[in-house]
């Protein structure tokens, strides 16, 4: 503390380090900038030591700071990307869950269509659970086949086909005898007469 008339506020005032106006901060401040400007040049070996020392620690710890603040905010966003990943993932598993339930009630509803459809034909039909093969399997009992290929239109337009002829009136024939003539009405028509 050899050079303690250097720290004063006059030197600062000559040295233009300090306006006349300042305050009291200002001066403490320049005070103290003044003790760290010449405190080193009043160092001995020892203390030169232990303050670079003191400073190398000060530098590693602040480095080692600001490499556990840059490792928790890769960690915070590491996490932030596994979260969005995760809500991306649920979302997808809900969106397949959503449309594989909404194709497996297409699915029923088909099959309990079909089975309403060929009931006249043949019953009722236990085991199968696709309108296709329920169809299929109506078709080949009233002995259609050459079924491979065909869409499920058209398997609903066979078994519409073979409704219509199970529901079709059975016509009986009518064959009327007279008896005067039995060939005068043959199945329903009048023989013509002779003249």
């Amino acid at each position: 503390m050899k050079n303690w008339f250097k720290r004063t506020p006059k030197a600062a005032l000559k040295s233009g380090r300090l306006a006349l106006d300042a305050s009291e901060e200002d001066v403490k401040k320049c005070m103290d900038d003044e003790t760290d400007d010449t405190g080193a040049e009043d160092e001995t070996p020892e203390e030169k030591e232990a303050r670079e020392k003191s400073e190398k620690e000060a530098a590693e710890k602040k480095a080692a700071d600001e490499a556990a603040e840059a490792e928790a905010k890769k960690k915070a966003e590491d996490e932030d990307d596994e979260e969005e990943k995760k809500k991306a993932q649920d979302r997808a598993i809900s969106l397949a869950v959503d449309s594989a339930l909404k194709a497996e009630r297409s699915r029923t509803r088909a099959a309990e269509d079909a089975k309403r459809l060929v009931a006249p034909l043949v019953g009722d039909v236990y085991g199968l659970d696709s309108a296709d093969d329920i169809m299929r399997y109506a078709l080949k009992e009233r002995g259609i086949t050459g079924l491979d290929g065909v869409n499920t239109a058209g398997l609903r337009a066979l078994i519409d086909q073979q409704r219509g002829i199970v529901s079709a009136p059975k016509r009986a024939t009518l064959i009327a005898a007279d008896s005067a003539s039995e060939s005068s009405v043959l199945h329903g028509v009048t023989a013509p007469r002779k003249l």
